[in-house]
């Protein structure tokens, strides 16, 4: 996919991963981090998880990976899903 345009900023990073500090890490030197809802490897997400990440990152761009996005997907309205990337 291409970048967004503008570039994103300030983001939200939304991980289930056994180690995070890696993408945390790039996503804080790339993008600039204004938080990070940290789940467990393997997460079984709900759509709680969901409206709460949105609720805390206050219409900040939401940041994933594409694993999680697998998860994730499902469970995002079309009108929330432009937030997430």
């Amino acid at each position: 996919a291409a970048p967004p345009d503008p570039p994103l900023r300030d983001v939200w990073l939304m991980t289930g991963l056994a180690n995070p500090r890696t993408v945390e890490h790039y996503v804080a030197e790339t993008f600039g981090l204004a938080g990070h809802r940290r789940f467990a490897d393997h997460h079984a997400y709900t759509r709680a998880d969901v409206l709460e990440t949105l609720r805390m990152a206050q219409g900040r761009p939401i940041l994933t990976t594409e694993k999680d996005w697998v998860k994730l997907g499902a469970l995002v309205q079309p009108d929330e899903a432009a937030q997430l990337y």
